[in-house]
């Protein structure tokens, strides 16, 4: 007899009172009804594979932006390991540009926020160093 899917529909053969056409549509299902559950395993996970996440993270990356793990390599060199903006050795992310999608070098998560947060703008950028520069404190304040 035939029955269908729940989750995704699919026609398949009922046997042993199966309710799902795979252990794919299963597991969706559960994590679908059991979103708490969920997030903590997941949270549990990253937390216990870092390597893992990290090379996952660094897959869909470069999938992402469209280059190799060569290409990848290569700016890596040649920014000799260091974030191109405060040159130091973090874990980097790819930076490129929101209008062109050239990407434009590897940034540390704060300084790829930094041009983010300014959406690019250099003369957010220009008023902020501005800012800094000129502001010794707000007066009253230690």
């Amino acid at each position: 007899m035939e029955k269908e899917c729940p989750n995704c529909g699919k026609k398949f053969e009922e046997s042993n009172n199966k309710i799902y056409c795979s252990g794919n549509c299963r597991g969706y299902s559960w994590r679908k009804n059991n979103p708490e559950k969920t997030s903590v395993i997941q949270k549990n996970y990253r937390k216990n594979h870092p390597e893992k996440m990290t090379k996952l993270y660094r897959k869909y990356t470069l999938q992402k932006h469209g280059i190799t793990q060569d290409e990848y390599d290569e700016m890596l060199k040649n920014q000799k390991g260091m974030c191109a903006i405060c040159g130091q050795k973090k874990f980097l992310v790819i930076d490129h540009n929101h209008i062109t999608q050239k990407i434009r070098g590897l940034l540390c998560f704060q300084c790829n926020n930094l041009l983010g947060f300014a959406e690019d703008n250099i003369e957010t950028l220009k008023h902020a160093i501005d800012y800094i520069e000129n502001k010794s404190g707000y007066p009253g304040c230690g």
